[in-house]
């Protein structure tokens, strides 16, 4: 059987070698099989020449790859990120796009061609052969005549392949986890839509209910039953002044207007509950024993 050599081959190079690495493998092979060398050798040198004309003519694997379905991927934002916004790069998983070794031509570049075999050179179908001029293109040569003698291995002549493709998104202030995002237009290099599915990480402080945040606060039995002016760390690192109100019980909400989260779609601002955690202290003194033994008293006849 007739065996045409990979260009890449010949070369010694990888399937979507770069320019820089193609100059590099001709140079040291012609400078080693010149024929005005004394140990040259013409025939190689006319073989690794063609294989650089063919290789330095084909298409830049470089070149953008097309992606030709919608793409999915999941991203994980801290709460921060989900509240406020930011600047992603991902990595989706494409199920059907452009093949990178040979840039969707389903052969190797710079393959010699042979007449089609299925239509016998002629382009057209092999049922219409004939006087038919409306006939079919032939489906294996896409009516052209001749198809390319090497296949590509990586996407068996496919012209595509599944892989992956990276990035970058704006992800908008307020989006919540298990929410997806769907992108258009993103990269020049894709022809469907990205989307995206939100995964939020636990907050160390937060809790979130919607767009409203919740918090434990730290409180004494006296600051809990007298009342009391404190702040809060918000979920931006700014403080937070509130009121606490006297008597607020154990595992009671005070509500901060407008401290939550922005809605992704309204733009209203959800509110901060603050949770009181009221703190009983374990040890006393021999003194507070006696004060609180007091106080119980006074309650006690109310």
């Amino acid at each position: 059987m007739f065996h045409v050599r990979d260009p890449h081959e010949v070369l010694g190079l990888p399937l979507g070698a770069g320019p820089d690495d193609i100059k590099r493998a001709y140079r040291k092979l012609a400078a080693k099989f010149h024929p005005d060398k004394k140990d040259g050798d013409a025939e190689k040198f006319r073989e690794v020449t063609e294989a650089f004309d063919a290789l330095k003519t084909a298409p830049n694997a470089e070149e953008p790859i097309f992606i030709d379905e919608d793409a999915t991927a999941e991203l994980t934002l801290t709460l921060e990120e989900m509240a406020f916004g930011c600047r992603k790069t991902i990595v989706a998983k494409i199920g059907s796009m452009k093949c990178k070794a040979c840039l969707g031509g389903g052969f190797v570049p710079g393959s010699p061609v042979v007449p089609c075999i299925t239509c016998l050179g002629t382009g057209k179908a092999p049922s219409a052969w004939g006087f038919n001029r409306s006939a079919r293109s032939c489906a294996a040569c896409k009516g052209v005549g001749t198809v390319p003698l090497q296949a590509c291995k990586p996407c068996a002549g496919r012209g595509k392949t599944r892989g992956e493709a990276e990035f970058s998104v704006n992800v908008p202030a307020g989006v919540e986890s298990g929410q997806e995002l769907g992108f258009g237009n993103i990269d020049s290099r894709m022809r469907g839509r990205l989307f995206v599915r939100i995964l939020g990480i636990q907050h160390a402080r937060f809790d979130r209910i919607g767009d409203d945040l919740i918090v434990s606060h730290k409180l004494n039995v006296f600051e809990a039953m007298r009342g009391c002016t404190t702040s809060i760390l918000g979920l931006d690192g700014k403080e937070i002044a509130m009121t606490v109100p006297a008597g607020i019980q154990p595992g009671e909400c005070m509500v901060v207007q407008g401290c939550g989260i922005r809605n992704v779609q309204t733009g209203r601002i959800g509110n901060l509950r603050v949770k009181a955690q009221v703190e009983i202290p374990q040890k006393m003194s021999p003194r507070a024993v006696r004060l609180v033994e007091e106080l119980a008293d006074e309650f006690t006849r109310k």
